[in-house]
């Protein structure tokens, strides 16, 4: 048991011998294939890392120096052209990486193919972005539409509601100014010259008050209206037209 543990740093050292000297070949731009400790792989190609800028890329694209793959702990690949819906890089730890291999550069006749589909589906999705918009709006406008109704509908309940109310309360105060009437008829001696007498009565405390006039005094305004609305008696609805006349 001894002698097998004894071996293992020599078993490993030619494996990381190996990942070094991917490495230590690597440059920005190459092309390359990363498998993930998990399985997954991922291809792209070898971009400046966006956090600390170590290599300013110059006019011709080229880095103004090259980095040294070997004491950089991650890689960050552009992914742009090998999947044409996604634009942008990733960066990945090394402790991640399982394996690395370098891949062939992608041909001028295959960057156009993908040229072409970035383009078609950069169209597409503006199109279906396009579309999401004017979706939106359309909600936006139907549902501000449904508020106005419910809004409008809840204003014509609740004018309909105190329309009823006060309905309800001129009927009742119809109903009591009839009561008062045939109570204190006019044609019986009520009226303002009662009111006046019993006033008069009552100010100079000549003669005890009934309950009968006290009753007048104090609903006197609703008997007024009540007699006034007799007197003047409602209009007679308009005449409806005969067929023949239209």
């Amino acid at each position: 048991m001894r002698h097998t543990l004894w071996m293992l740093p020599f078993l490993a050292a030619p494996a990381w011998g190996q990942a070094e000297d991917v490495y230590k070949s690597l440059a920005l731009g190459d092309r390359v294939q990363i498998t993930f400790r998990s399985g997954g792989t991922i291809t792209g190609n070898l971009d400046v890392n966006p956090i600390g800028q170590k290599a300013k890329p110059r006019a011709d694209g080229q880095p103004e120096e090259a980095l040294d793959y070997t004491k950089e702990t991650s890689l960050t690949i552009n992914l742009s052209w090998e999947y044409p819906g996604l634009t942008g890089t990733m960066t990945i730890l090394k402790t991640e990486i399982k394996d690395l291999k370098k891949l062939q550069i992608l041909d001028r006749e295959t960057l156009d193919r993908l040229r072409k589909q970035k383009a078609l589906i950069q169209k597409d999705l503006a199109r279906q972005n396009d579309q999401l918009r004017k979706d939106s709006i359309k909600r936006d406008k139907d549902a501000q539409a449904e508020v106005a109704k419910m809004e409008a509908k809840s204003k014509s309940e609740n004018d309909a509601l105190a329309q009823a109310a006060e309905d309800a309360k001129k009927a009742k105060l119809a109903e009591e100014g009839q009561k008062l009437l045939k109570k204190f008829p006019p044609d019986g001696g009520w009226g303002p010259q009662k009111l006046e007498d019993i006033q008069r009565r009552s100010s100079q405390k000549l003669s005890v008050i009934t309950p009968d006039e006290m009753e007048f005094v104090q609903s006197y305004q609703l008997w007024v209206r009540a007699r006034d609305a007799v007197a003047t008696p409602a209009p007679a609805p308009a005449p409806t037209p005969a067929p023949g006349n239209q």
